[in-house]
C-alpha cells in the first residue's frame, strides 16, 4: 500500500487525460460547426430546388 500515494499523485500530475479532454472539446466544436453550416447550406440548396421546379412546372410543353 505504499506505492498507492506515489500512484495518485504521478496520475494527478499526468496530463494526457486533460489533453484528451481538450481534443475532445475540440472535435465537439468542430462538429456543432460542420451541422451548422450544412444545415444553412442544405436550407439554400432546398430553395434553389424549389425556385427550378417552380420555374418548369411553369413551362408549358408544347402540343403535338
Amino acid at each position: 500500500m505504499r506505492g498507492f500515494p506515489k500512484s495518485a499523485w504521478r496520475l494527478i500530475r499526468n496530463e494526457d487525460a486533460a489533453t484528451a479532454i481538450e481534443y475532445a472539446f475540440l472535435a465537439a466544436l468542430l462538429a456543432m460547426a460542420i451541422v451548422v453550416s450544412l444545415r444553412a447550406i442544405g436550407t439554400e440548396l432546398s430553395a434553389t430546388f424549389n425556385d427550378v421546379e417552380d420555374g418548369l412546372v411553369a413551362m408549358e410543353a408544347p402540343t403535338p
